[in-house]
């Protein structure tokens, strides 16, 4: 595994245990975090967390936990776009 991947991995991790620990706000920076450092790289597995990233984030945001009802509308829009990335890539045999 690439050092990009277990700096992936492990931020991902990271914003899983900040969600159990409620706390929202430091899970959506490091989901931020995700997209900005990988969003434009090549790898597979890559891309792949940042649509996991922007799922998450979009689901934490909807469920109000980060920032109240302000940012349900942002948060619907970053789940659906990792959805629409799940869903191409299922057509394309990746998943």
């Amino acid at each position: 595994m690439s050092i990009q991947k277990d700096v992936a991995l492990a931020l991902a991790n990271t914003a899983v245990a900040l969600d159990k620990l409620g706390r929202h706000t430091e899970e959506i920076a490091i989901y931020d975090q995700i997209v900005l450092r990988y969003s434009g790289n090549e790898l597979a597995y890559l891309r792949e967390k940042v649509a996991r990233a922007l799922y998450a984030k979009g689901l934490t945001l909807c469920s109000g936990q980060a920032g109240g009802a302000d940012n349900v509308e942002a948060g619907s829009i970053g789940a659906l776009i990792g959805l629409i990335w799940w869903r191409d890539r299922a057509k394309a045999g990746g998943v």
